[in-house]
């Protein structure tokens, strides 16, 4: 389909993609209420709900290795029916867990889920289904997890609120599941299966000629190591590891003297500049390129999160911040995808790209269990933000020298 007015099979692509994100991240940011819950049912603390999470990371990051493999091996549909229900089982089991193996047990299962339904196959159905407008497409399809963060977090503590934790839980555990259904009734992985061409495509830039094809099997075999690949990997993981936070807005929120409810609510925010960051970065990086874009917004991470670090107890000022704490999910989602197609020779983004999902989640659950830790051991949130600000900064300095060596390349 050649660029122009994105026909209503295009749009139903980009709402099951929308669907897909709000399954697999958009719940996982609704998790961090039901961290002391889980706690206390298992006889832990914050930092034990939090080495679950590091595991589950740990798992997840062990699991997107093997995801190119699944997609080539696996029909699409049977991908999004065992990661819904992985998911649904995973989040319903955690309500029944008495001791912190069944519980791990349960983060397992959430994990496969997580990684079926998750990045790498919604950069699977958008890198085949548009190429043009992808960044955009990108961005309006991941802002589903802060969409389901913002709606879904109030309403998930109220029904804590009223009914229970656990009944809050089971709601949770049935939304994972269905959130996934549109991409398993309506999607397809590629619009081959369809009988349509990618949207502002011809079929000489899809399929080209035979032996443009095999060459580029081949040039995707490997990924040469260079200068902008290390600085790829260590932003990818640097700018993920800020999103941990996210998980302990409620509990900094109360240990600040607020209440639950302004703890939720202090969620919400964020989740509400996760859905308006996603859509600015995917937009920004289709006009000035995804490098400039993500030192944009890095600059604005760092300035959020300053008020973690100096314990602003202010609601109104740490809403402010925590809406600018939102570009975190942008950067290690779209703006992530992004960065790498930009600076990544096009050959070689696929294996590249899967190289940055894994040291994504692997430095995130590494984050994940340091922030949780050294809250229980301090009682505030200080010493984390510090290291994440200081991450932040470290993937901003990257940046710049990718694309100061980007222009230098031009002008050669």
């Amino acid at each position: 389909m050649k660029k122009g007015k994105i026909g209503f099979r295009y749009i139903l692509i980009v709402v099951c993609a929308f669907g897909l994100m709000g399954a697999s991240n958009g719940i996982s940011n609704c998790t961090g209420i039901f961290y002391q819950s889980l706690a206390d049912n298992i006889g832990g603390g914050i930092g034990t709900i939090s080495l679950c999470s590091t595991i589950k990371g740990i798992f997840v990051t062990l699991l997107s290795a093997v995801m190119p493999w699944v997609l080539e091996k696996f029909r699409f549909r049977y991908i999004i029916a065992a990661g819904a229900i992985c998911s649904g089982i995973g989040f319903g089991g955690s309500i029944f867990a008495r001791s912190f193996l069944s519980l791990l047990l349960c983060y397992f299962v959430q994990g496969i889920g997580y990684t079926l339904l998750g990045a790498a196959i919604i950069n699977f159905m958008i890198g085949n289904w548009f190429y043009e407008r992808t960044g955009t497409m990108l961005g309006i399809a991941m802002t589903a997890s802060g969409v389901v963060g913002a709606v879904m977090n109030p309403v998930f503590s109220a029904i804590m609120t009223a009914s229970g934790w656990k009944t809050s839980m089971a709601v949770l555990a049935v939304c994972s599941a269905a959130l996934a259904l549109p991409a398993l009734f309506f999607a397809s992985g590629t619009p081959h299966e369809m009988g349509l061409l990618p949207y502002g495509a011809d079929e000489e830039k899809v399929y080209g000629t035979a032996e443009n094809e095999k060459k580029e099997e081949k040039s995707t075999a490997k990924v040469k190591m260079s200068f902008e690949l290390i600085a790829m990997l260590i932003v990818s993981g640097f700018i993920s590891a800020a999103t941990v936070m996210n998980s302990h807005l409620s509990t900094m929120a109360v240990s600040l003297g607020m209440t639950i409810t302004q703890g939720a609510l202090l969620v919400s925010i964020g989740q509400v500049g996760n859905v308006v960051f996603k859509i600015f970065i995917g937009y920004l990086s289709d006009r000035i390129n995804a490098v400039r874009t993500l030192i944009i917004t890095g600059i604005l991470v760092c300035f959020g999160m300053s008020a973690y670090l100096l314990r602003v107890d202010s609601f109104p000022v740490l809403a402010a911040a925590t809406f600018l704490f939102g570009a975190s999910f942008g950067s290690c989602t779209v703006g992530l995808a992004q960065i790498v197609r930009d600076v990544i020779e096009p050959k070689e983004y696929s294996s590249a790209y899967a190289y940055c999902l894994i040291s994504s989640s692997f430095v995130y659950s590494l984050a994940e269990i340091f922030t949780g830790y050294l809250y229980d051991w301090t009682g505030a949130y200080v010493v984390s933000s510090l290291v994440l600000i200081a991450m932040e900064v470290v993937s901003i300095l990257l940046m710049v020298i990718v694309q100061l060596r980007k222009n230098t390349k031009k002008q050669a």
